[in-house]
């Protein structure tokens, strides 16, 4: 766990730097990458508590990938900085139990390719992407796949943005996808870790990315 450094992005309440502190408490490196306008007390509470901060400027197109890409490249930088070659980014609504083990799944499976949870399709239209909820790798890797900014006519989501952008192409074969991403969640599914997506109300890694899960995929 000491060669890699967690990334958390996002908004920040009152209970959610409680379960932060909670829930990264035995991680010895984590960096939290916000934007200026957060509450100062949450960020001093944080940062007594071992957190890294990182404040960020909103970009000048506030489109959800730039707005998400501006604190992930940003936190890369910061980590980069401290010396770590690899990553591990999660959102600040994101609380794990176990998370030295899930750390060392995760972890383990960082090498030239990305690493996300799983695949994900849909069908009307069909779409094969990923579950970009937690995503890992080299942090140069990393830099290069959330780096280039959405343009203020760009109609994709976010996930197919980074996705196509990064290949050079359109994206529409699970191939395309499994050329940038290894998996980890099959890893961790039924392993003795938990992940509660409080913006949910969800626990991922037993339930919402159980193999059969009929949009989540693997191979």
């Amino acid at each position: 766990m000491d060669s890699v450094c967690y990334l958390i992005t996002g908004k920040l309440t009152l209970e959610l730097v409680a379960r932060l502190q909670v829930s990264f408490q035995h991680v010895p490196n984590k960096v939290i990458s916000v934007w200026v306008d957060e509450d100062l007390r949450f960020l001093d509470y944080l940062h007594q508590h071992g957190f890294q901060i990182v404040m960020n400027f909103p970009p000048q197109v506030k489109s959800s990938a730039n707005l998400q890409a501006a604190c992930i490249v940003n936190g890369l930088h910061k980590i980069i900085g401290m010396g770590f070659e690899k990553c591990i980014r999660v959102r600040t609504d994101m609380f794990f139990e176990n998370i030295e083990h899930a750390t060392n799944v995760i972890a383990g499976q960082i090498r030239e390719k990305l690493v996300c949870l799983s695949g994900m399709s849909s069908e009307s239209p069909k779409l094969w992407y990923y579950l970009d909820l937690l995503i890992a790798g080299r942090c140069e890797t990393m830099l290069k796949f959330f780096s280039p900014l959405m343009k203020k006519d760009e109609s994709r989501c976010a996930e197919m943005f980074w996705l196509e952008t990064y290949l050079g192409r359109k994206c529409t074969t699970k191939e395309d996808v499994l050329e940038v991403f290894e998996f980890c969640g099959q890893h961790l599914y039924g392993q003795p870790v938990l992940c509660h997506w409080i913006d949910k109300g969800w626990e991922l890694f037993q339930h919402y990315i159980r193999p059969g899960n009929y949009f989540i995929w693997y191979a």
